[in-house]
């Protein structure tokens, strides 16, 4: 993690930001440098790379904490020695979440409307509506199916306090999921 992020971070909590403030005063520091980054963005790790203007996000696009986004792979050195790097754009598409620890490799392309589960390896390019996990990642669901899996399960917490979500939570213990 770069210090500056960290600043950002620190001084987001000094400043009492929250909500879309704090978002956008971080995602300034990912535009700075180099990288393209939508509107609504939620971006809770250090996405930056020594070639940050490879990588586009898309607009209402989430990234969870621990997210590592590389834009160029070194490797080819070892087999090619008179060569140093291959390089690829990363694209994550509008509307798209990407989970805890994911690790998305240069020149893959997330669609839009996508989750990418925890630690998640993309090595490939994923096509718009689609869920992807594993290692390497593949799809395991298009968006359509999980919606109508999950109706019965998801809660609204919006705007709910520590207390008040425990309290809806334990009211309607009926609504966890079970694996």
């Amino acid at each position: 993690m770069k210090i500056c992020y960290l600043r950002k971070k620190i001084a987001c909590k000094i400043l009492h930001l929250s909500g879309e403030k704090s978002c956008e005063y971080i995602n300034s520091y990912f535009r700075k440098c180099g990288a393209i980054v939508g509107k609504n963005c939620r971006i809770y790790s250090d996405i930056t790379t020594s070639e940050s203007y490879l990588i586009y996000i898309g607009n209402n696009v989430t990234i969870s904490n621990d997210v590592q986004i590389l834009t160029h792979d070194n490797s080819v050195i070892k087999v090619i020695p008179d060569c140093t790097d291959i390089f690829g754009m990363v694209r994550i598409g509008n509307n798209t979440f990407v989970g805890a620890r994911a690790l998305i490799l240069p020149g893959v392309n997330i669609g839009d409307n996508c989750i990418v589960g925890a630690g998640s390896v993309v090595t490939k390019s994923v096509p718009n509506g689609s869920i992807i996990a594993g290692n390497p990642a593949r799809v395991v669901k298009k968006i359509e199916e999980y919606k109508s899996n999950i109706r019965d399960n998801v809660f609204d917490i919006t705007g709910l306090s520590q207390v008040e979500k425990k309290e809806m939570l334990i009211k309607q213990k009926s609504k966890w999921i079970n694996k």
